[in-house]
This record gives C-alpha cells, sequence and structure tokens, in this order.
C-alpha cells in the first residue's frame, strides 16, 4: 500500500511540474526575454506604472527598448520606450543623451519619479510643481539602467479602428491609409499649436489618424506620397483623437498604392526623379515603364501635351493630348527607347504615342500643400500643389489672356489664364490648385478648371513691393473743392474730386468722382486731379483703372485719364501719357516708368476727358470719371 502511495504521490509530482514547464513555456513565447542587470530587478509593466498614479512611491523596476529619439520630432530631451504592453516618453537633458540611442534597453528604477500627460504623451521625469523636468546626469545614474544595445524593436501591425488607448507611445504599422485631398502636406496649427503640423490620414471606411510632424523637426520636409498604403511611426492619443509620429524619412515610403477612389490596377512607380536625373538629350533605357496620373487639363496646357506625375515627381510629354488623356487618368507609360528634352524650359519625353499609352483607370491625386516659395525650391516642379491665403491681383490683360500675380507671406509667381478658357478670376483672398512650370527661365503657375480657385482664408501680410488702392475705406470727402483723404495707402490731395458712398450713380460707393472740363462753374471748372502726399520708393510701374460717371449727362463719348509723375516733391511734373474709354467701359491706364528705388516719387492722375463735339452748350461737371483702383508698383 505504502509502495502504491509513494508511486502515485511521484506521478503527481511528475504531472504538475510537467504542466508548470508547459505554462512557462507557452509564457515566453509571447513575452520578451530580458537579460536584466544588477540592481534592476524587474517587477513590474509601463502599463501599470501608469495605472498607479503620478507620483511613484514603492520600489517599481520597468524595462523598455528605445523606440525613437526626440530629436526627429524636435524633442531633443525626449526618447519614447515600450515594452511588450506599453509605451512611455522619459524626459532626459541632452546633455545626458549619448547612450540612449534606438535600439537599446533601457531599465528604469522609477521609485521617486513621477508620471503625467504632457499634450499627446504619457511622460516620466522629475517633478517640479506642476511640471516635470527632465533627467540630469545624476538622476541618470540613480534611475537608469542601460542593457543590450542595437535590439529589434517590434513593430506591431494595426488598422486604424485597431489601435487605442493601450497602443500609446508604442511602434507601430498602420495599415492601408492615404492622405485626404485637402491635407496632403499639412497645414499648421489647426489644433492650437502652430509648432506641430497636422497630415490628416483615413482608411477606406473613413477612419481617421493624424501624422503629427514638429515645424522644425528634422522630418518637417517629408514629403508625403499622395496613393494608399502603411505609415511607421510613435502611436499616442491626444483628446480621444488617434496621432502618429513618424521616425525615420523613408517611414512615409509605402504610400503609392492605388488610392481608395480610384479606379483600375495602378500602383504609382518612382521613376520620374530618376528619368530627369539622366538630364535632358538622354535616351531612356528600353524597357523604362512609368505608372502616372494625368494632373493636366486643355486648360493648363493650351499647346497641347499632358503633364503627369508619379510617386517621385512630375514630367511633361509632348506629343499627347489631353482629349484623349482627361485629368485624372491613370495611365500607364511605356517611354523606353524614348529621348529627354527641355521644350521652352521644362523637362520633357518626346516621341510618346497613343500606342505607347495604356489607360487604367483614375486616380485622385490629392495637392500637396505648399507656400510659394517652397513650391519654387523644394523641387515641386509640373507635380500637383495646393496654395493657400494667396492674394490672386490681376497684373495684365492682353487680348488673348489675363495674367494674375498669386502671392503669399513667403513669395509670389504669375498665372497664367487664357480668355477661350472661360475661367473668370476675381481679386482677393484665395487657395489655388494647380502646377507649376518654370518657361523659359521664369515660374509660372498653371490651373486645369474653375474650381481649382477657391475664395477665401486670411490675406498675406502687405506686399512692400506693391500699392494697391482702391478708396473703399479712405475718409469721406462730400463735396468738390480741394481736400485731403486718408486711405490706407497714404493721404492724397483731392483737387474737384468727392469721394462717398451715398451717390447712386457712381460707378460703385467710394469710388472717387473726378470733375471733367467746363466752363459753366467757374468754381468747379476742372479738370479733377488726385495727387499722393506721400512718397513712392521708385516706380517700376502704374496702373489706374477707371470708368465714366454713371449718370446720363456724362455724354462722353470719350473719357480720358492722364498719369503725371514727379521726382522733386512736385515742384515739376512729367506726363506718362493718357488713357480713352467709352461710355460704361471699365479701362486700365497703364504705364511703367521703371525709376530707381532710390528716387521718391509723386503721382498725380488727372480727369483729361474732353466736352462732346459739336455741343454748344458745354456739360455742368464735364465728363465725370470715376476711379477704381491704382495699383502702384515699386522698383
Amino acid at each position: 500500500m505504502k509502495t502504491i502511495l509513494t508511486l502515485g504521490i511521484k506521478l503527481l509530482f511528475s504531472f504538475v511540474l510537467t504542466t508548470l514547464l508547459f505554462v512557462s513555456c507557452k509564457k515566453d513565447e509571447k513575452e520578451t526575454q530580458i537579460e536584466s542587470i544588477p540592481g534592476f530587478s524587474v517587477n513590474t509593466s509601463i502599463a501599470k506604472l501608469i495605472e498607479s498614479g503620478s507620483n511613484i512611491t514603492t520600489e517599481s523596476v520597468v524595462w523598455g527598448f528605445i523606440n525613437a529619439a526626440g530629436s526627429s520630432q524636435n524633442a531633443p530631451n525626449m526618447v519614447w520606450l515600450q515594452d511588450d504592453q506599453s509605451g512611455l516618453a522619459l524626459k532626459i537633458e541632452e546633455t545626458a543623451l549619448t547612450n540612449f540611442k534606438e535600439g537599446s534597453l533601457v531599465f528604469i528604477r522609477a521609485k521617486g519619479l513621477s508620471i503625467k500627460k504632457e499634450g499627446s504623451f504619457w511622460t516620466m521625469g522629475i517633478a517640479e510643481g506642476n511640471t516635470l523636468r527632465a533627467l540630469n546626469s545624476k538622476d541618470v545614474e540613480t534611475h537608469i539602467g542601460l542593457g543590450a544595445k542595437n535590439q529589434k524593436v517590434t513593430t506591431q501591425e494595426f488598422s486604424v479602428a485597431q489601435l487605442d488607448v493601450a497602443h500609446q507611445q508604442m511602434l507601430v504599422k498602420v495599415k492601408d491609409v492615404e492622405v485626404t485631398s485637402e491635407y496632403l502636406n499639412g497645414t499648421y496649427g489647426p489644433s492650437g499649436n502652430e509648432l506641430e503640423k497636422e497630415v490628416i490620414l483615413q482608411d477606406c471606411s473613413g477612419s481617421e489618424i493624424t501624422l503629427i510632424t514638429n515645424k522644425n523637426a528634422d522630418l518637417a520636409t517629408v514629403n508625403i506620397l499622395a496613393g494608399r498604403g502603411d505609415l511607421t511611426g510613435v502611436f499616442s492619443m491626444n483628446n480621444g483623437r488617434k496621432e502618429l509620429r513618424l521616425i525615420h524619412k523613408t517611414d512615409a515610403d509605402g504610400l503609392t498604392a492605388v488610392r481608395c477612389a480610384g479606379s483600375g490596377d495602378i500602383t504609382l512607380t518612382r521613376a520620374i526623379n530618376g528619368i530627369i536625373a539622366q538630364g535632358a538629350g538622354a535616351t531612356i533605357p528600353a524597357g523604362t515603364e512609368i505608372k502616372v496620373v494625368n494632373i493636366s487639363s486643355s486648360i493648363s496646357e493650351t499647346g497641347g501635351g499632358i503633364t503627369v506625375q508619379d510617386a517621385s515627381g512630375g514630367i511633361f510629354i509632348s506629343g499627347v493630348t489631353t482629349a484623349s488623356y482627361p485629368l485624372g487618368a491613370a495611365l500607364i507609360i511605356n517611354v523606353g527607347g524614348k529621348q529627354t528634352a527641355l521644350v521652352n524650359g521644362r523637362f520633357t519625353i518626346t516621341g510618346v504615342t497613343s500606342a505607347n499609352i495604356q489607360n487604367a483607370g483614375t486616380y485622385q491625386y490629392p495637392a500637396k500643400i505648399v507656400t510659394v516659395n517652397n513650391m519654387i525650391t523644394d523641387n515641386t516642379n509640373q507635380t500637383l500643389v495646393q496654395l493657400n491665403n494667396l492674394q490672386v491681383l490681376l497684373y495684365d490683360s492682353f487680348t488673348n489672356e489675363k495674367v494674375y500675380r498669386l502671392r503669399d507671406n513667403s513669395g509670389r509667381i504669375n498665372l497664367n489664364v487664357v480668355n477661350a478658357s472661360g475661367i473668370n478670376l476675381t481679386e482677393g483672398t484665395a487657395s489655388v490648385t494647380g502646377y507649376f512650370i518654370t518657361k523659359n527661365g521664369e515660374p509660372q503657375f498653371l490651373i486645369r478648371k474653375q474650381d481649382d480657385v477657391i475664395y477665401g482664408g486670411t490675406a498675406p501680410n502687405k506686399d512692400p513691393d506693391f500699392i494697391v488702392e482702391t478708396f473703399e475705406t479712405a475718409s469721406v470727402k462730400g463735396q468738390y473743392p480741394l481736400g485731403n483723404v486718408t486711405a490706407p495707402s497714404g493721404v492724397w490731395i483731392f483737387d474737384q474730386v468727392l469721394v462717398y458712398g451715398l451717390e447712386p450713380k457712381d460707378w460703385r460707393p467710394m469710388s472717387p468722382r473726378m470733375v471733367g472740363i467746363n466752363n459753366r462753374d467757374a468754381a468747379i471748372p476742372g479738370p479733377g486731379f488726385i495727387q499722393s502726399r506721400f512718397d513712392i520708393n521708385g516706380l517700376k510701374r502704374i496702373r489706374v483703372e477707371f470708368v465714366s460717371h454713371n449718370d446720363p449727362l456724362d455724354i462722353g463719348p470719350v473719357f480720358r485719364v492722364e498719369v503725371q509723375i514727379s521726382t522733386n516733391n512736385g515742384t515739376t511734373w512729367t506726363s506718362l501719357g493718357t488713357k480713352d474709354t467709352g461710355k460704361s467701359q471699365i479701362e486700365t491706364a497703364d504705364f511703367s516708368p521703371n525709376i530707381a528705388a532710390s528716387e521718391k516719387v509723386l503721382v498725380k492722375i488727372i480727369n483729361r476727358s474732353p466736352q462732346p463735339p459739336g455741343v454748344t452748350t458745354q456739360l455742368f461737371r464735364g465728363n465725370r470719371v470715376n476711379l477704381l483702383k491704382v495699383t502702384l508698383e515699386q522698383k
């Protein structure tokens, strides 16, 4: 009996031991095995440490691999680390960060440290009042132990919907997302932090995550591609919003698959920049194929050809038309054996025919949001961009086209619109989508359709080179005799000119009304004129927009304006010339005196409208003129 009992106990012990070993082995397969270091016996996890509260008073030791250094996000005193289940941001003075590299194993003796939510991150540091300060070198010696280096940090893959608070501060790969069309290159400060650029990403079901980049970070200039794919970065949540921060410049390279709203089976190539790098006059190697989207229309390419782009850049294809390949067409083009050339300064592939092009559906390519300066300097030539908060100004008007000047706070560029296109633009503040080319050495912006221009936004700062005056907000002068009028541009002399908002026969309210030549009123004989009382620093060009006064008594038929300038404070005046118009026809007197910036200039605008021929009784106020706008371009 005793023998049987002993045997039973041995069998039971063997079963229990086997079970424990099995459970132990099973657990080891799920958890990362960490080789501890002396003095740092791990007894808790990062997630439990965060749950325990802000000030850590118990002996608590955690481990984590550094998954990112803060320098990538302009946070030089910060590192992020993670264990198997969660992550944490650790504040360390920059001078003490030498050994804290990506892939390093770190042990933290947390007693005496504090954890609090700072912005998007659960952050650990030394409590000082209501803030956390970074650990200095002495603090590092007390609280930090360093283990193995150059370890591979696990990157877990998730859909946007799967990510939640449990994954904060962890390195993740977000699957199958694309940039929303209106935020391709991001905007600064929509959530109140002007230093953070936000790019909205979403998957095909509409779940959103926001890509965050600090304005001054190493990654601020990363080009976000317009396709769909995977992104890798550190995940966080801020007030319920899911956020991602890139770690390396290559983390966003995967967005090259067809977008959710596209059709056909096409993944954009990254070949165009390589073709451009060969230079003009090269023969493209046989078998070269580019998968692209057409970003042009017959309005932007009036002379034929199409502008296309892939995930690396844009290029002009001559010899084909947008009639066959419309705006937004996804195209597979065999360019092997074709030649590269500079055509009017544009990098071009020549020799392509319809036999070389395969239609592959459509591709909704969102515009990259840029400033004028960044657009010109950041190699976005012949790629789709969006310019926000622009001043749109009519600069020139010709028989076949109009030239508008687009300006933001970083620079300006001309937009040419062919009159036959049917596109009508008005002056004001707007966002404009299109692409820029360098034509014969001059940057030029092209739009494809009317709704490429959307009005609204924040007007840029005053252009130091332009004075644009409409007098719409000037002081009121309700009588003709000599007097001063204060306008945004400065003080003007108004002689036999009035300006106020109550006369329905003026072309518009607050458009200065200038008396014409007459002999019927000795007090107001004309001609009326306005003259600047402020100095203009040189004068490259002056444009005066005017129209006849909208009163049947002002019969014309000729309404004439003269422009004079003085470079000696009004002692003498030089006429630049006159401009005529007919009844109710808006006209512009346009002159380019090209006076150097070192000279101070005054301008005078005079109503030289003659009395109507064959009329024996002269008009009481002559043929009156309304001024609509004066534009002064300083040298």
